[in-house]
């Protein structure tokens, strides 16, 4: 009975704090930053993007990754001459 009244008052608690965070002022909206970028774009007419063009770069594996990659490749294969095999070995028992 104990146990049961310590979780109620848990369960309670985590509710008070959840309907706590849900009642406050939410000031950032996505939408009013979505007008206000818009409105902007109207205004200034130009657009620099924040993103740096240096970003997308190409991808160099070391070799851990080529490792993978090839151990990859090679399951793959493997797997893929075994199902040929295994069918053509049932092709030949049905025919």
């Amino acid at each position: 009975m104990k146990r049961f009244l310590i979780d109620l008052i848990l369960v309670l608690l985590l509710v008070a704090i959840g309907s706590s965070f849900m009642e406050q002022d939410s000031s950032f909206s996505i939408e009013q930053e979505i007008i206000d970028f818009e409105n902007s774009l109207e205004e200034n007419e130009q657009y620099v993007s924040e993103n740096r063009g240096d970003a997308i770069r190409e991808v160099h594996m070391n070799k851990a990754s080529e490792l993978a990659k090839n151990s990859s490749d090679t399951i793959k294969q493997i797997v893929g001459v075994s199902v040929e095999v295994v069918t053509s070995i049932f092709k030949a028992i049905i025919e």
